[in-house]
């Protein structure tokens, strides 16, 4: 009885170590024969896309529908995936996601693909795969003053659950802590905050809709921050389907059309009030086009 409870307990030792060694080291291609992604939107004839409903302009509802720059490319996804899946027609459902619930809805299968505002990371890669880079997002900060400098000394405002909190709290940062970017604007209005940090677009879409407001907030570059590479979040390992993916941006970059649509939704006016984020190609994301790539700035 003694020795057949040690040889239990060493059983259960040994798969406590090989649970946690999968925990902790990167993820593995997906095993070869595995089923792709890809065989279920064959048999299904259905995408299931996630969207943001407020991430301007990448990401958000408009008139009931998701529209924005990773709306149109994931919709240039899906028009390749059809003609490379044979399907005479190619169904789109939308799933709404947020900060919080968007990675969890890709490991559990709910969602094939999300083309937003997710950082691709080393961190997140053991969980999820990434497409190339298609935005490369330089980080901003909100002040209340036009002449406030970039480097905050008081209260930052940082929505949970992004890259950028845990970057500001690991440089020691008194940080404020808001469920979205518009909280985070709010807070600066309010002087909750002395600052708010976030990606360029993001602060420039969130003064933009703020109207009168949001023309008393200065923004301008953070200062030295890692910029983040913006990508599809994709099934964890599925070679098949990223390759698929990665050929429609390689597509997209190479022909001009990702520039295009950039320019659409960056530096034209745009729904709802037609007005314009005035944000021109960054070198960085220029770059990107020119050398299509699937590795994070980290």
């Amino acid at each position: 009885m003694q020795h057949a409870r040690l040889h239990l307990f060493a059983i259960i030792a040994l798969a406590a170590a090989i649970t946690s060694a999968m925990a902790t080291e990167p993820s593995a291609p997906q095993e070869p024969g595995a089923t792709s992604r890809l065989e279920r939107i064959r048999q299904t004839g259905t995408l299931v896309l996630a969207y943001r409903e407020n991430a301007v302009p990448f990401s958000y509802l408009h008139q009931g529908q998701p529209v924005g720059f990773g709306v149109d490319i994931a919709k240039a996804v899906a028009d390749d995936l059809r003609e490379h899946l044979g399907l005479p027609q190619l169904h789109i459902r939308w799933n709404a996601v947020t900060l919080s619930t968007r990675i969890p809805l890709m490991t559990t299968n709910t969602v094939d693909m999300e083309c937003a505002t997710t950082t691709h990371t080393r961190s997140r890669a053991r969980q999820v795969s990434f497409s190339h880079t298609f935005y490369v997002a330089e980080e901003g900060v909100a002040t209340r003053t036009p002449d406030a400098p970039a480097s905050q000394t008081g209260k930052t405002a940082v929505v949970e659950s992004t890259v950028t909190a845990s970057r500001l709290r690991a440089a020691g940062k008194d940080v404020l802590s808001v469920r979205s970017n518009r909280n985070g604007m709010l807070a600066l209005l309010h002087g909750e905050a002395d600052a708010f940090v976030a990606a360029m677009p993001l602060l420039a879409s969130e003064r933009l809709q703020l109207g009168e407001a949001g023309r008393t907030i200065a923004l301008s570059a953070s200062g030295g921050a890692v910029p983040d590479a913006y990508a599809c979040m994709l099934p964890l390992g599925d070679t098949a389907f990223i390759t698929q993916v990665n050929k429609t941006l390689e597509r997209l970059m190479r022909d001009g059309e990702m520039a295009r649509l950039h320019d659409r939704w960056f530096t034209q006016p745009i729904p709802p009030g037609n007005r314009t984020l005035g944000l021109p190609l960054n070198q960085a994301t220029r770059e990107a086009y020119a050398t299509p790539n699937s590795t994070p700035f980290e």
